[in-house]
């Protein structure tokens, strides 16, 4: 949770506008996944994950409006 907090809630006010998760699920051998190979079971906690979501859209917003991003 601190990766999300530090370098992508922290960058948004520098320009950040995008980033990518691309293993939503574990392939074969990988475990890193944020589901389970068979997608039964979520292994991070979906409040955290919302909470997170939550500060990053009102970082966003925040960014839009001080002019910090090109996205609007």
């Amino acid at each position: 949770m601190r990766l999300w907090k530090r370098d992508l809630i922290g960058n948004i006010e520098n320009g950040l506008s995008a980033s990518v998760y691309t293993e939503v699920s574990d392939v074969e051998d990988e475990t890193n996944g944020l589901l389970t190979y068979d997608r039964e079971v979520l292994k991070v906690d979906a409040g955290k994950m919302r909470q997170i979501n939550r500060q990053l859209a009102e970082a966003f917003d925040r960014a839009v409006e001080r002019g910090k991003s090109i996205v609007k």
